[in-house]
């Protein structure tokens, strides 16, 4: 779901034209079944090679959901033509603190656990389902502040293949100050703490995994 377009990159240049990265358009279905390797911001099982392919291997790449939220309304500010824009006007004028206060009315589903939602395809799925979802069925998952995590895995599951890592498509600077408070963190982690317990989950298995290798 996070660093996207850095991971787009990366896979692109393992597989070349037989690498897609999905946008939801028509054309993504365009001879999609002699690709090797798709990507996107999809929710598990709704790919369009899950049903039509046996053998796929799933990669993902996390965020902690404090970084993900702000990056989420650094987003929306920067795209005035963003669909959340078109649906309240004024939300461009909202604190951060009230951007997520108003999508929580709303019960917008981009602002509470998304990631979770993502990588299960469950609309309210506990930690510990998501836990055991993505070790059942996921070959790697990265840490996007930890590119090693995913680069490494990939390395060794395509050797001899070009894999580089960039960080692409980063947030402007700028101050938001209002993302500095306690009150604010708590704010995320009340409204995203399923992603939160299952991020730390897998950045504690990460680190012992790089300690023991």
């Amino acid at each position: 779901k996070c660093g996207g377009t850095s991971l787009h990159i990366t896979l692109s240049g393992v597989f070349g034209d037989k690498y897609r990265h999905l946008r939801g358009k028509k054309e993504d279905l365009t001879d999609i079944e002699t690709m090797q390797g798709i990507g996107g911001h999809v929710n598990y099982g709704a790919n369009p090679l899950h049903k039509r392919r046996s053998g796929l291997v799933y990669i993902t790449v996390i965020r902690p959901p404090v970084q993900r939220i702000i990056s989420f309304y650094r987003h929306v500010m920067d795209h005035p033509h963003h669909h959340l824009r078109k649906q309240m006007p004024a939300i461009h004028k909202r604190t951060p603190e009230g951007f997520i206060r108003g999508l929580r009315k709303r019960q917008n589903y981009e602002i509470s656990n998304l990631q979770s939602k993502l990588l299960t395809g469950v609309d309210n799925p506990s930690s510990q389902e998501v836990i055991d979802h993505v070790e059942a069925n996921y070959s790697i998952v990265g840490l996007l502040e930890q590119p090693a995590t995913y680069l490494e895995p990939l390395q060794d599951m395509f050797p001899g293949k070009p894999v580089e890592g960039k960080t692409l498509n980063v947030s402007k600077p700028r101050d938001l100050g209002d993302t500095d408070t306690d009150e604010f963190v708590e704010l995320v982690r009340r409204t995203n703490d399923v992603d939160l317990e299952v991020y730390e989950h897998f950045a504690k298995k990460n680190a012992q995994h790089s300690v023991t290798v």
